[in-house]
């Protein structure tokens, strides 16, 4: 990592840290390196969570209009228990209250890292229709 990229992933998680209420800015700076770290990023992240089952909730992160909430289990289930003790480690926090903290803070710097254009579903397009007579 060069120091260019340092300086504008520590502007990054400055940004985010403005616009994220949280009372732990280590496990937001943390969660944010995360995202940004995945291969593919934020988009790589909703694909995981929808590779286990989840991304209904992870598209809602990322989309304009109702964003679905997450528990605990499927913070979990969507990073894995060893991306969670990383965190944990990391931030400080203990490994069980880490999914808890998670459910306001990951939506948050996902929706804050998602690119303006945001994500949109990919939908298969429309058979098309022959009519012959």
């Amino acid at each position: 990592m060069t120091l260019e990229n340092i300086k504008s992933a520590t502007a990054a998680t400055a940004g985010i840290a403005d616009k994220v209420n949280t009372d732990n800015a280590k496990l937001l700076q943390e969660t944010t390196t995360l995202v940004q770290n995945l291969p593919g990023g934020f988009s790589g992240l909703v694909k995981q969570f929808r590779d286990k089952g989840l991304g209904s909730v992870a598209s809602s992160w990322t989309t304009k209009g109702i964003t679905q909430s997450i528990t605990a289990d499927q913070i979990i289930q969507g990073l894995g228990s060893d991306r969670i003790s990383t965190l944990a480690t990391a931030s400080g926090i203990d490994v069980k209250l880490v999914p808890g903290l998670l459910v306001s803070v990951l939506p948050k710097v996902v929706n804050l890292l998602a690119p303006a254009e945001k994500v949109v579903e990919v939908v298969a397009p429309a058979p098309k229709v022959v009519v012959t007579s």
